[in-house]
C-alpha cells in the first residue's frame, strides 16, 4: 500500500473538515463586518448558541480521532532511541 499517498488524501480530507468547523463557529474571518454567531459574553469573549456548540462537538470528536491514527500512522517508521539509563537512586545523608 502507498502509505504517503494515503496519509496525504486524509490529511487533505482532515483540513477540510476542520475549515469546515472553523466557519461553522464564526472563527473564519477576521472582518469586523463578517457575520459571526458568537454572542459577546462578560469578559469580551465569545460563547457559541448551544446547537451551534453541540454540532461542531458531533464533527470534532470523529475528526480528532481520526487525526490521531493519521499521526500514529505517519509515524510508523519513526525510530526512538532508548532514554539513557538512570543512575542508581542513593538516600541523603
Amino acid at each position: 500500500m502507498d502509505w504517503t499517498a494515503a496519509i496525504e488524501k486524509n490529511r487533505e480530507a482532515l483540513k477540510r473538515i476542520l475549515a469546515a468547523l472553523v466557519a461553522m463557529a464564526g472563527l473564519a474571518g477576521a472582518d469586523p463586518g463578517f457575520p459571526s454567531p458568537l454572542r459577546g459574553g462578560v469578559r469580551g469573549g465569545g460563547t457559541l448558541p448551544r446547537h451551534l456548540h453541540r454540532a461542531v462537538l458531533r464533527l470534532l470528536r470523529p475528526a480528532e480521532a481520526a487525526t490521531r491514527r493519521l499521526i500514529i500512522v505517519a509515524a510508523r517508521g519513526i525510530i526512538v532511541p532508548p532514554p539513557p539509563p538512570r543512575s542508581a537512586w542513593s538516600p541523603p545523608p
